[in-house]
């Protein structure tokens, strides 16, 4: 009874992260800033318009400042802050733009946070001003409607003005913050894009597993990412193994712990949202040494019949009862240690076996082959 309850209460939160991982793809790493507008085009169109716009606030506010002598020392005050805050956005704004159209991350991430900061800057001058038209300023506009006007009648539509004109700048600012607010996701989603360009373009050079991303994973079907189900770790010879059963764990337990884990995980575990499909290990006596192969479906984007030819999971040749262990280096299938018996004939496979060539770290979008 324990143990199920204790199953229920892992299968819930595995499902509880699924639905989190989901809504965070959803909103930061999708490649559509609007429609059918890439996120790239999206933040450079952005970063320009906030470069025109704050710079032309700017001036407004230096020559404010500048030319009128009759300001007192909290109107100067409010001016020179406000003048500051556009001058520094006009600057990291041109930081966006340049970033974007070089894919630069650093500069882009620069601009993403001013417009956090920005927006809450914002946020706070919105929120103070709308409280003192609904407060301080309401109540002597009250007191002055009553004053000038004797009427019952008109001073009911003079305050109903004022009621109409604080609704109508509550609207205007939430309306202007929600963009600002929507224009800063954007910005973190190209952030995360250019991110992920930098990991594929380090995967290739390493040679790291990749694979191809469909909708599914958040992405839009036409982009190669990286395996997110292996764990890489180096055996006592430095060779570097990618091991995707421990995989699922590394977020929960740390990659170390989670490397204690391999080949222990069960199918269920993978079925219920751990690892974002089924997954079912498969064991076999082949002439006196044991083969071991895994076949999975659906995870992370590849599909049943390219994942044989993914995958070559197997253990072997000294390497223990992982049934999940894919070298980054060799990919040969040596029998040394095999019985005599095997010299009639080679046994038949549970997968397909692997060239002798190094396998290619990226398929084509049909999964027909390497590109």
């Amino acid at each position: 009874m324990a143990m199920a309850m204790a199953s229920e209460k892992q299968k819930g939160r595995g499902k509880g992260k699924g639905a989190l991982r989901a809504v965070r793809r959803w909103v930061f790493e999708r490649h559509r800033f609007c429609c059918c507008l890439p996120v790239r085009v999206g933040v450079i169109v952005m970063s320009l318009a906030n470069l025109l716009v704050s710079g032309l606030l700017s001036v407004i506010c230096w020559w404010e400042v500048a030319a009128n002598r009759t300001l007192d020392a909290g109107e100067r005050g409010a001016f020179v802050g406000a003048g500051l805050v556009e001058t520094l956005l006009a600057l990291l704004s041109i930081l966006g733009f340049v970033g974007a159209v070089v894919r630069k991350q650093s500069f882009v991430t620069a601009y993403c946070y001013a417009l956090y900061a920005h927006f809450l800057v914002n946020l706070a001058v919105a929120s103070y001003f709308l409280y003192v038209i609904l407060h301080a300023e309401h109540a002597a506009a009250t007191r002055a409607c009553e004053d000038a006007i004797e009427d019952a009648g008109a001073q009911g539509q003079c305050l109903g003005l004022l009621r109409f004109a604080a609704g109508i700048y509550g609207g205007l600012a939430g309306g202007l913050l929600a963009l600002e607010l929507y224009g800063a996701f954007m910005a973190t989603r190209y952030v995360h894009q250019v991110k992920h360009e930098k990991r594929k373009m380090k995967a290739r050079a390493e040679g790291l597993p990749l694979h191809v991303r469909g909708a599914s994973d958040g992405g839009d079907g036409d982009g190669v990412g990286l395996m997110g189900g292996y764990v890489r770790y180096t055996d006592e010879n430095g060779e570097s193994w990618y091991d995707r059963v421990g995989a699922p764990l590394k977020d929960e337990v740390g990659e170390e712990d989670a490397r204690a884990h391999r080949g222990g995980l069960a199918d269920g575990y993978y079925g219920e949202g751990g690892g974002g499909g089924e997954w079912t290990p498969r064991r076999e006596d082949v002439s006196g040494a044991e083969e071991y192969a895994s076949a999975y479906r659906d995870r992370d984007g590849v599909v049943a019949e390219d994942a044989p030819e993914h995958e070559h999971a197997r253990a072997q040749d000294g390497l223990g009862d992982n049934p999940s262990v894919v070298p980054a280096k060799t990919r040969s299938r040596s029998r040394e240690g095999a019985s005599s018996d095997e010299e009639e004939g080679p046994a038949e496979p549970l997968l397909p076996a692997p060239s002798s060539e190094a396998h290619p770290p990226a398929y084509g979008r049909d999964g027909s082959g390497p590109r």
